[in-house]
């Protein structure tokens, strides 16, 4: 039966969750776990006022505020940058000072030193009216300090905002920041900026120490308290915490002038190709036309996804599968007989921990989409790190599942190409509590150091691992391409494509696994527990399904799945070949990427063995190859061609042979000399049409400022150019010289493999000093950054 004719009746009745029994669920599982949660979520109502109360003190003076302007410049480019500061509190005034900072030269840490050199020579008994041109300080103080000092400064200049918080907290008086336009006519301001130009004149040794200078104040008002700091500006996002200080807007911006702003601010905060071109889409084009389908239709479809087949695939083992089942079902979920648990399942929660979490969300997912309890990370982060400590492990020490973490919504987004009337052409999109959320993110943390302790992971999976760079996988691909070549061997690869992979995962032999590795503890329980408990709602375009449960796959959506996919593929072993490629001494078969395998060897047989033990692996663990999509590469010796070679098969069915393909952003070709002209060629689209857009939006951010275009083309427009280049040379590790590259593929093996002539990749004048841009538009942007000298003289394009 179809997915179109799919009644809502055929899916398994325990699957549904019926209104009256979501209010039975949540009366059962009301504990008192539920209040604190509210509780903690009241403390996180807090307004800025107060959360800026609670970090700095209270001040008790708001009288006769002394003016001070600080500025700071910069001279130089990249590792020869010096930055200077200037504070001027008025003619001939004793404490104007010209001062070079410690530490990094940047504008943002310039800033903020000046404003700490002020606050420094500061009278804490005066108020104080600081004028500065930098918004990245002034927010840094004034509206992002409180949630960056709950996750432990996890930002630039960590130093600085630090030694700020000491120095504020223990000042008296109300401190006011203004901001002032860096073209200002103040002759105050002007003077400072003089004052730090001459700074870089001073020759001496830069500073490499903060200022310790104080004051004691022995005539505070016991007056009633008032805000300690306050400033003008409106509030910005945490997330903005790397603004790039921009020119300043006039001093009465329109509505427009502040939205271009904003455009241009989310372009240089882009930290991916998909994020900038999502900004740039979200600015230049319109809203797409509502879908005529809505979330009953759609429920249907996710709904079979993510629960087991009602028949299995022949090739699935379902002897195995129901042996898994029933082991799983009869283990006790309480704690008689447990096995030895690690530490890293059993210590509680600490509050470092909470700091390190709440550092990884600013990092990256302050702006993660809300579940259904509507709290956001940005709520989170204003609570209390030991209040939030406490409720995790209680949770964990009660094995309790807070009501409001039970349900999660599914959102629906068409795929790539795809027609959006037609309800299966959209993806699911997991949106679970935050909260939720971050306690999985704690305990992926503590199966990351059990996993490395004990070794589980094998070094053929390079996926979701700290420190490891997909490029890792094309690297070793191309060492075995080179040394296939240099031997003059045959070389077969083979590209597998799984069919949703993660949905597939079977939850018993996924638990089963882990125990058998040893992964048991309250933290384990605790995430069956929750496996058993969520239920999802398909939301789109403003409707609602009912509920479901998922008794299939990896949660959609949580931290804690990606990891848990890398123990399910853990046990996968594919045997050793006398055909198979040795390099420095280890034979090497197969690669992973998460669910990306790469299989390969020199001989039909034995990649042919390996295609079966593949497919035995995944039919005792419920995955199913798709041969449609899989691909097999022949890259045939010298004096033969690559359609000689025979065709492979797997689960009784062919795949199919290709000259080309794409894996992990690499296109990899049999028919061009170089194996990468391909990749050239999609490279060079892709810098060019980068190029374009750059240009192109300036309509909705105003000319761009030199900084911030040479920001976005070392960011956004250089790594395609340089990927373009040299293809293959993405690693450190080679000797550089103009033509070629040369890299030694067994430096350490048998006498015999040394004396091998070294491996050259050769580029022909197309790759060194051809066309990479083909039209002048990029050839003019490069232009244009080298003329406003923003590019050192000695910048080289291709």
């Amino acid at each position: 039966m179809t997915n179109e004719n799919l009644p809502l009746s055929s899916l398994p009745k325990c699957n549904i969750i019926a209104q009256k029994d979501l209010l039975n669920l949540s009366s059962d599982k009301r504990q008192r776990i539920d209040f604190e949660i509210e509780q903690a979520l009241l403390l996180s109502k807090a307004s800025l006022e107060e959360q800026i109360t609670a970090l700095y003190g209270s001040a008790y003076n708001n009288d006769h505020h002394t003016i001070v302007n600080t500025a700071a410049t910069t001279s130089g480019i990249d590792s020869h940058t010096t930055a200077t500061v200037g504070v001027f509190w008025g003619r001939g005034n004793r404490r104007n000072q010209a001062s070079r900072i410690p530490g990094k030269q940047t504008a943002n840490r310039a800033q903020l030193y000046a404003i700490l050199l002020a606050i420094t020579d500061a009278n804490p008994c005066h108020a104080l009216h600081i004028i500065s041109p930098s918004e990245y300080a002034i927010h840094s103080i004034c509206h992002w300090a409180p949630k960056l000092a709950r996750a432990g400064w996890p930002c630039a200049n960590k130093d600085i905002l630090c030694d700020l918080h000491t120095r504020i907290s223990s000042f008296h008086s109300h401190i006011l920041f203004s901001l002032t336009n860096r073209q200002s006519d103040n002759p105050n301001h002007r003077q400072a900026i003089t004052l730090a130009r001459n700074a870089l004149t001073i020759h001496h040794s830069p500073v490499t120490t903060l200022p310790t200078k104080t004051h004691m104040c022995t005539c505070v008002s016991p007056e009633l308290p008032i805000l300690k700091v306050s400033t003008t500006l409106r509030i910005r996002s945490i997330a903005e915490t790397k603004l790039i200080e921009l020119d300043v807007l006039p001093s009465a911006p329109s509505p427009t002038d502040l939205m271009k702003r904003d455009h241009l601010s989310a372009l240089l905060r882009s930290s991916s190709d998909k994020m900038f071109w999502s900004a740039v889409n979200k600015m230049s084009i319109p809203v797409p036309k509502r879908s005529d389908i809505n979330a009953e239709d759609l429920l249907p479809i996710f709904a079979e996804r993510m629960n087991p087949p009602t028949i299995l695939p022949p090739t699935f083992n379902s002897t195995r599968r129901s042996l898994n089942t029933l082991l799983y079902n009869s283990i006790s979920s309480s704690t008689e007989n447990p096995l030895q648990s690690h530490d890293a399942f059993t210590r509680p929660f600490s509050i470092p921990e909470i700091e390190q979490i709440k550092a990884h969300i600013i990092r990256h997912n302050v702006h993660s989409a809300r579940g259904p309890d509507s709290v956001s990370y940005e709520d989170l982060l204003c609570i209390p790190n030991d209040t939030l400590t406490d409720i995790f492990n209680s949770c964990i020490a009660q094995q309790v599942m807070p009501v409001s973490w039970c349900n999660a919504f599914i959102a629906a987004r068409p795929k790539k190409g795809s027609v959006q009337n037609d309800p299966n052409s959209f993806r699911t999109i997991g949106l679970e509590s935050c909260m939720l959320k971050m306690i999985t993110l704690l305990i992926d943390r503590r199966l990351r150091i059990w996993a490395k302790e004990k070794e589980i992971i094998p070094p053929s999976q390079n996926g979701f691992q700290d420190k490891l760079r997909t490029i890792n996988n094309v690297f070793i691909l191309r060492c075995v391409l080179d040394k296939t070549r240099a031997y003059n061997q045959p070389l077969h690869i083979v590209f597998i494509d799984l069919t949703n992979a993660f949905p597939s995962v079977h939850q018993p032999t996924l638990w089963i696994k882990l125990r058998r590795l040893g992964a048991d503890g309250p933290m384990i329980r605790w995430i069956q527990l929750l496996y058993e408990s969520l239920r999802y709602q398909v939301r789109f375009q403003g409707s609602f399904s009912i509920l479901f449960r998922a008794l299939a796959g990896i949660l959609i959506g949580d931290p804690a799945s990606p990891f848990f996919w890398i123990f399910y593929m853990q046990d996968l072993r594919i045997s050793s070949h006398s055909d198979d490629v040795i390099l420095h001494n280890t034979p090497i078969s197969h690669l992973e990427q998460a669910d990306d395998i790469v299989l390969f060897s020199t001989s039909q047989e034995a990649i042919q063995g390996k295609l079966q033990e593949l497919s035995i692996w995944c039919s005792d663990n419920g995955m199913a190859i798709n041969p449609k999509k899989s691909a097999h590469l022949y890259f045939a010796p010298r004096g033969k061609r690559s359609e000689d070679a025979s065709s492979l098969w797997v689960d009784n069915m062919e795949l199919p042979k290709t000259t080309s393909y794409n894996y992990l952003g690499v296109s990899w070709s049999t028919t061009s000399t170089t194996s990468f002209t391909d990749h050239l060629k999609e490279k060079t689209k892709k810098a060019t049409n980068m190029t374009n857009a750059i240009f192109g939006i300036e309509s909705f951010t105003d000319q761009m400022p030199p900084t911030a275009l040479r920001s976005l083309y070392y960011a956004r427009v250089d790594p395609h150019l340089t990927s373009a280049r040299e293809p293959p040379m993405l690693v450190l590790g080679f000797t550089a010289s103009a033509r070629h590259h040369r890299y030694h593929l067994i430096p350490n093996g048998p006498p015999h493999q040394r004396d091998v002539p070294t491996a050259r990749a050769r580029y022909s004048e197309q790759y060194r000093d051809g066309a990479i841009y083909p039209n002048n538009k990029l050839q003019q942007a490069c232009t244009s950054i080298r003329m406003q000298k923003i590019l050192p003289t000695t910048h080289q394009f291709p």
